[in-house]
């Protein structure tokens, strides 16, 4: 898959806090190994999932994908769990010709978060507004 070249924060082993839904923003509360809090910012979000948001919610991993070659699971989890082929391949078109892109947080244990998304910034601290 592309990835994309925005720099986010080592999150790694870090943790996912809490997030905020707005129209079509979303803050991300995270928080990297060493204490360090950050809000990762989505904008112009098309889809946004959450699943098995817990106590802990250790981060493995968090990408900005560019490609269209998007994992099923990962369009499912954007479709609320729909598999029509025709509604998935609509979410993957979206990114193949680059007006989304797909922001995606693997846990260790707790939240997997996708969204597909138009814009991402990250700042440090938290912040609400």
């Amino acid at each position: 898959m592309t990835h994309s070249t925005i720099s986010l924060p080592p999150l790694h082993d870090g943790f996912l806090r809490g997030f905020l839904v707005k129209d079509d923003q979303v803050r991300l509360f995270v928080e990297s190994v060493s204490g360090e809090t950050f809000t990762v910012l989505l904008s112009g979000v098309k889809r946004f999932n959450v699943d098995g948001f817990a106590e802990g919610n250790i981060i493995l991993d968090c990408e900005l994908l560019a490609s269209p070659e998007i994992p099923n699971d990962l369009l499912v989890a954007l479709n609320h769990g729909g598999t029509s082929n025709k509604e998935l391949e609509q979410l993957r078109a979206a990114v193949a010709d680059g007006t989304y892109r797909l922001f995606v947080i693997s846990p260790s244990y707790g939240a997997t978060v996708v969204a597909l998304i138009k814009g991402l910034s990250v700042r440090e601290g938290t912040f609400m507004d």
